[in-house]
């Protein structure tokens, strides 16, 4: 059950749409286990400076779902806090419907876009056996999200 917190403040939906548009991250891709893909991860994120924590715990309580994660300094980088829905359930009764209603303006609505299939197909068969045939459209829809986060030369 999705601790599932509906989207009514439209000044709020929209502003998460415009950052998502330049910060947000749909992604699917598989999770190996000795060289051979065993499961996929379907997940939506938002990553920003550690000293913008404040701003993602404010997007987790607004959406009431997903998690934050604080990343420490590594090398190079930088201190990192991201906002990260990976359950099907969750991208499928609040991410979905939030992105439906305040649709994103750049190219990320095409990842968006074939994001939305995935976790459709995710959540149909939730808990279910996965046909040879439903597999191979997953795969498929995975191959078709990493060519559209290809750059597009012009």
């Amino acid at each position: 059950m999705t601790k599932q917190r509906p989207v009514d403040d439209d000044a709020f939906g929209w502003w998460l749409a415009g950052l998502v548009d330049g910060e947000g991250m749909f992604g699917a891709y598989w999770a190996r286990n000795k060289l051979k893909p065993t499961s996929l991860i379907v997940e939506f994120k938002l990553t920003f400076r550690d000293d913008e924590r404040d701003l993602v715990q404010y997007i987790y309580e607004k959406l009431g779902v997903g998690r934050v994660l604080h990343h420490v300094r590594n090398g190079s980088s930088h201190p990192q806090s991201t906002f990260i829905v990976s359950s099907i359930p969750e991208l499928h009764d609040v991410i979905l419907p939030l992105f439906d209603k305040f649709r994103l303006q750049s190219r990320k609505r095409l990842d968006y876009e074939v994001f939305r299939r995935i976790v459709e197909m995710q959540y149909a068969t939730y808990h279910r056996p996965k046909t040879r045939e439903y597999k191979e459209i997953r795969a498929a829809l995975v191959e078709q999200l990493r060519g559209v986060k290809q750059y597009e030369d012009r």
